[in-house]
């Protein structure tokens, strides 16, 4: 056996290390066990701040986004409808603009023919825009299937209500 402290041999049966005085009795008080890394602490703790950073990074950007980074603004431009007696369509031609400072996701907006005296709609759809980012305009054209009468027509174009500021 050999001295913890000063390495020296010592016979099995001494308690205590004639050198030094260290005792040489083996209990779980004095056996040297290695510290705890505290590097294996820190990537344990980093593995786990970037899992749950990918779990919450969404959720929390979004809900972010939608209430404090910015809201979108939607606003329509002039419309232009032109009939194609061809086809029996009716293009539509206008543009989207977000002058909001947030992102509009999955906007659509309903074209539409009314009926210019009594305001009934005759025909209507819907048409994908897409993704609108702060400051962008998006020139839509979309055909609207029509085969009545273009006397006393109103074209229309609408957003949903909660994209207009």
């Amino acid at each position: 056996m050999f001295c913890p402290k000063c390495g020296k041999e010592k016979p099995d049966d001494k308690q205590f290390c004639g050198e030094c005085g260290t005792s040489l009795v083996r209990s779980p008080t004095n056996e040297q066990v290695p510290p705890k890394s505290k590097n294996n602490n820190f990537i344990i703790g980093l593995i786990v701040f970037i899992i749950l950073g990918a779990i919450f990074y969404n959720p929390i950007m979004g809900y972010l986004n939608t209430n404090y980074l910015g809201k979108p603004s939607l606003h329509i431009g002039e419309l232009n409808a032109v009939p194609d007696f061809m086809s029996g369509d009716l293009q539509f031609k206008f543009q989207v603009y977000n002058s909001g400072n947030g992102v509009a996701k999955n906007v659509y907006a309903t074209i539409g023919i009314e009926d210019a005296i009594s305001g009934k709609s005759l025909t209507s759809k819907q048409v994908y825009i897409g993704n609108l980012n702060p400051g962008e305009i998006k020139d839509i054209t979309a055909r609207l299937p029509y085969t009545g009468s273009y006397t006393n027509m109103k074209y229309t174009v609408a957003l949903p209500p909660d994209w207009l500021r």
